[in-house]
């Protein structure tokens, strides 16, 4: 783990659990006073560990609570398709998250709509344009199980 003491660890947990803290508060969390706080925050930040900070949404709020899984295959895998697939792909604010992935996929989208005539739309109106995809297979989540943005980092490692 590069380089991360056992504050910066606690920091990052911290963090991750509450981003909208206050900084005397994290301080207090952490044993360490607020402006040394405040600079390892911003030396995670500067290295590249602390990416962003995200409010998150409860989707049934909004109306965006059906998920859906879609394997995609593309024709060809020269680097020109890949990339020109890759920058479309990133434009779609529907999918939440695209892993290029081993197998007989080549690609594993995360999608976030309204319902399935939602779903249906964007198939027919964006994923079966992008460029180069030969093959897609869906799957919708009928009930999620456990969901987590957090990556959690022990404290006990030195």
């Amino acid at each position: 783990m590069e380089n991360l003491d056992k504050i910066n660890r606690k920091i990052l947990n911290i963090l991750q659990d509450d981003c909208s803290i206050t900084n005397n508060e994290l301080a207090k969390r952490v044993g360490l006073a607020p402006a040394t706080t405040l600079e390892r925050v911003r030396k995670l930040e500067s290295r590249g560990i602390l990416s962003k900070y995200v409010a998150q949404i409860n989707p049934k709020t909004v109306d965006k609570d059906t998920v859906a899984f879609v394997e995609l295959s593309l024709s060809k895998h020269t680097t020109e398709n890949v990339d020109s697939f890759n920058k479309t792909i990133a434009t779609l604010e529907e999918v939440e998250d695209c892993y290029r992935i081993s197998g007989d996929r080549d690609y594993l989208l995360k999608v976030r709509v309204k319902d399935i005539k939602d779903f249906d739309r964007f198939s027919f109106e964006q994923l079966s344009k992008l460029p180069g995809v030969e093959r897609c297979s869906t799957k919708f989540v009928l009930k999620t199980i456990v969901s987590k943005t957090k990556i959690t980092l022990s404290e006990d490692e030195e």
